[in-house]
């Protein structure tokens, strides 16, 4: 990680010497629009509003620059790049990877994850664990059009030409972590944080081996907007350095790493079948103390796994 910030910053610094005032456009216009990706990930609409790694960013970062936040979604990766590059977004934020590639015609800012691109297949399916066995057992993997995966199996094929992939130009890596779990494809790619993000909901899902090694994630903007990027690199530091940009991850993707399998099917089981009569006492309980009956419900499934007839060990029933 700081290798590649201090390649960046360094790009920055570089940037800083042409004048451009992308940056003072912002400021004048009063607003930051902001294009992402709706996803568990990024920018999702949570029970009290907007949530996600990105949004919580491109909202602070907004207040920092003194003007509102505007995000806007596009329907494609595509998409997102061409509204940055034509000047309807000042920024793209949705878990970009850092690749050659794309900064062609994009830049980009201070790193501020890292991510692994991950094989993910379904439990008690097919299970490679490396380049050689997707070979050999003749697997193909299907990758959403448009994200880094399509370049990092491409560049890897040349090195094991009996590498089979398809592109997906009508589903998201999202999508087609479902249909690995449906059974209707054998395996995809995504990146670690939204394949752990997702198997919070399809625990079958098997991460089974890392393409690459970790890689930067970090906002887009275009090329001329050096100054805006110059902007946002030295405030993402600036919360490097006080701490705050690992709070935040740790807000979203800390309880990733604690996964298990059993308790995970056996919570999703009880949303089902034991919380549907419980959750009028739950709501009715919220308007009584003002808390969020979801709220309430977690804690009561810490503490019961929702029985009503469960009993602690110094006689706490319910």
């Amino acid at each position: 990680m700081r290798a590649w910030v201090a390649g960046l910053l360094a790009a920055a610094l570089v940037g800083a010497c042409s004048h451009d005032d992308s940056l003072k456009r912002v400021q004048a216009r009063g607003e930051l629009v902001v294009v992402s990706r709706n996803g568990p990930t990024t920018w999702y609409e949570g029970p009290f509003g907007p949530e996600g790694l990105e949004y919580t960013l491109a909202s602070r970062f907004a207040e920092h620059l003194g003007v509102r936040l505007r995000m806007v979604q596009a329907d494609s990766i595509p998409e997102m790049f061409a509204m940055v590059q034509s000047g309807r977004a000042d920024l793209a934020a949705a878990g970009i990877t850092v690749t050659p590639e794309r900064q062609k015609f994009l830049l980009f800012g201070a790193p501020y994850l890292e991510v692994r691109e991950m094989v993910v297949c379904r439990r008690g399916g097919v299970a490679p664990r490396s380049l050689e066995d997707l070979e050999k057992q003749k697997i193909t993997l299907v990758v959403a059009a448009g994200t880094s995966y399509v370049g990092t199996l491409a560049a890897l094929r040349r090195k094991h030409p009996k590498l089979a992939f398809v592109v997906d130009e009508d589903n998201e890596t999202v999508d087609l972590l479902r249909m690995v779990w449906e059974r209707k494809i054998p395996c995809t790619v995504a990146d670690s944080t939204i394949a752990d993000a997702v198997r919070r909901f399809l625990p079958e899902l098997a991460p089974r081996f890392a393409l690459t090694e970790p890689r930067p994630i970090a906002w887009a903007f275009a090329p001329k907007a050096k100054a805006l990027r110059d902007a946002a690199a030295r405030w993402i530091e600036g919360l490097r350095a006080r701490g705050a940009l690992a709070r935040i991850r740790m807000r979203y993707f800390g309880h990733l790493q604690m996964f298990d399998y059993v308790d995970t099917r056996r919570f999703l089981k009880a949303t089902v079948r034991r919380l549907p009569p419980l959750r009028p006492i739950f709501e009715a309980a919220a308007k009584q103390t003002g808390f969020p009956w979801t709220l309430l419900a977690a804690q009561a499934w810490v503490e019961s796994q929702w029985d009503p007839y469960a009993t602690s060990p110094t006689g706490v029933r319910g």
